[in-house]
């Protein structure tokens, strides 16, 4: 019985250390690039750039062919260019 007893609490303990450690396993992948603030600033000829966010960009090798898509879908559908500005325009 006791021979039983330390055999299971052995195994218990290993089942946890080994699924602890297995989670961290998979490496976690960071994006290269994250949209980054700008600080205002003042040019040399002493006008005020307001703060800004960074927008990321991809580093897709599709990414001008991705863009280029986007740009003819939303020139074939003049409904959803016209959506879009004005959503825009709401937003500033």
């Amino acid at each position: 019985m006791r021979y039983l007893r330390t055999n299971i609490i052995i195994g218990c303990t290993i089942f946890i250390v080994v699924s602890f450690f297995g989670c961290d396993i998979q490496e976690k992948k960071e994006r290269k690039s994250k949209s980054t603030y700008v600080k205002p600033y003042v040019t040399q000829s002493g006008k005020l750039v307001r703060g800004s966010v960074r927008k990321s960009w991809s580093s897709s090798p599709n990414r001008i062919k991705n863009q280029n898509r986007s740009k003819s879908y939303y020139n074939r559908n003049p409904n959803r260019k016209k959506l879009r500005k004005e959503m825009k325009s709401n937003s500033n």
